[in-house]
């Protein structure tokens, strides 16, 4: 005879499922990562495959930088590429030449 809960029943194959579930998170929260020890790990290897922001073209004190001015490549030992579009509308305080990092030391406002 059918009763109203069967839809919301679980099967004996579904419940190992979930136990196996449970039982993974009870683990992985018993067991928390040092993020941070993580990440010294792999500051050499973020270095070798990130990419940083280079100058494109010469770019003169006084310039106002534009996309166009500005290439990402390897390795990631300059500023990040995800600074990019901080970099966008900022003034040039001294000469960075072309194929060069751009540093935060190089612009203004």
């Amino acid at each position: 005879m059918l009763r109203p809960d069967v839809p919301a029943s679980v099967t004996t194959t579904e419940l190992k499922s979930l136990v196996e579930g449970v039982r993974f998170i009870e683990q992985a929260l018993a067991h928390p990562v040092d993020k941070e020890a993580m990440a010294e790990d792999f500051s050499e290897l973020r270095t070798i495959f990130g990419k940083s922001i280079v100058a494109a073209r010469d770019l003169q004190p006084g310039h106002r930088i534009v996309e166009s001015d500005l290439q990402i490549k390897k390795p990631g030992t300059g500023m990040p590429a995800s600074c990019f579009a901080k970099v966008v509308g900022k003034q040039v305080v001294r000469m960075v030449a072309a194929g060069t990092l751009v540093s935060e030391a190089d612009l203004g406002s």
